[in-house]
């Protein structure tokens, strides 16, 4: 029988202090076919061979492990009741036995317990968030470099081939799919940068709310509260400066949540000592207004630090590189070189993808004043 303190083992169990699903653990016990798989995908979208689920939550399963031995032992695992009915020493064998089926699932199930992290594509633009900036640059630069590339390629077939056909059909196919890849990137990004302006206004007001609150706790506890959220504010205008890599972000948003702490117990106690005249009024109000305010708080954290994967940028790099490519030798094969229109292609090439990057990236492109607009307001009524 599995105990409960196996479980709880550090080993099996490693969360970290980034993890989304922190300090939340389900555990779900029941015979085979019980209906245990089925039930972690509902909750938490866990489905087919996955073994996390998009809020941050590992699955632990060593069933997967303990059938694929079964069948590799020659038993149908839905013979398992059936032995252990008919044949008591085999079944023992298969689940007691220090050597047996159930003890190497369990030993394959917790070597193959890899993290997040290690399972994670090294993301380069995380780690070096200071050069996000220059992105548009890059990729405009590598559309010309292999539009030009093409052209130079395309003349010298020419000059050494008598005839050199261009097939139309395989450009527009990869023009197409560059296409869609851009419009998936751009639409991601606009959903993106709507929700953190959102996360924005809801944060500046849940802070104006409480602070107009707070008049309903004692003068003192009430001037330790306006400090505690003019700190907040402060740190929260300044959460992206000087960031450099995701780190940075991450000390910055512990540094935050720190003050949401301290917030959290200031109000708590301030409550049970406010004037009896008020204290309703800061319980049914006041409270309220501080939950959604740390929700909110801990929701833009998470959301901060929420992007498309790796492999989405280097594809649409990839796929716009080879486009362009394309589109020079076209030129120089078919000797319709229009300069112009190449220009107008780069300029608004470069510029759709410089709105994509200060879509996904504002903090790193886009004023701060502006995006901290009212925070920056809020800030000046206060003083």
């Amino acid at each position: 029988m599995i105990k409960l303190k196996d479980l709880l083992n550090p080993s099996v169990l490693n969360e970290g202090v980034d993890d989304p699903g922190i300090l939340k653990c389900v555990f779900l016990a029941g015979g085979p076919g019980s209906g245990k798989s089925k039930v972690a995908g509902d909750l938490f979208g866990i489905q087919g061979i996955t073994s996390f689920s998009a809020a941050g939550f590992k699955l632990i399963n060593s069933d997967t492990a303990f059938e694929a031995q079964l069948r590799k032992s020659g038993i149908d695992p839905k013979d398992l009741a059936k032995i252990e009915k008919d044949q008591p020493e085999l079944w023992d064998k298969i689940t007691k036995d220090p050597k047996g089926v159930r003890e190497l699932a369990k030993q394959t199930t917790q070597k193959s317990d890899i993290t997040l992290k290690e399972l994670a594509m090294p993301n380069f633009v995380e780690n070096h968030l200071n050069i996000v900036q220059y992105a548009p640059i890059i990729f405009f630069t590598s559309i010309l470099i292999f539009l030009l590339m093409g052209w130079l390629y395309g003349r010298y077939r020419t000059r050494t081939t008598e005839h050199v056909v261009v097939r139309d059909s395989l450009a527009t196919a990869i023009f197409g799919l560059s296409a869609l890849v851009l419009g998936f990137t751009f639409a991601n990004a606009t959903d993106h940068y709507d929700k953190r302006m959102s996360l924005i206004r809801d944060q500046a007001h849940s802070l104006k709310q409480v602070y107009q609150s707070s008049n309903y706790l004692n003068p003192t506890d009430r001037v330790a509260v306006e400090n505690t959220l003019k700190q907040i504010l402060k740190q929260r205008i300044s959460k992206y400066e000087n960031i450099k890599k995701m780190d940075d972000l991450d000390a910055n948003n512990n540094a935050l949540t720190q003050s949401l702490n301290t917030l959290n117990e200031e109000v708590n106690k301030a409550i049970s000592r406010a004037p009896v005249s008020t204290k309703d009024l800061a319980d049914n109000i006041l409270r309220p207004q501080l939950t959604h305010l740390l929700d909110t708080f801990q929701e833009g954290i998470l959301n901060g630090k929420h992007h498309p994967p790796a492999i989405i940028d280097r594809f649409l790099f990839a796929l716009l590189s080879i486009g362009a490519l394309l589109s020079g030798y076209s030129m120089a094969i078919k000797k319709e070189e229009d300069w112009f229109l190449t220009a107008l292609y780069l300029g608004l090439m470069g510029f759709a993808l410089y709105v994509i990057f200060s879509l996904e990236f504002p903090h790193q492109l886009q004023d701060a004043n502006l995006l901290n607009a009212d925070f920056l307001k809020l800030q000046k009524a206060w003083q």
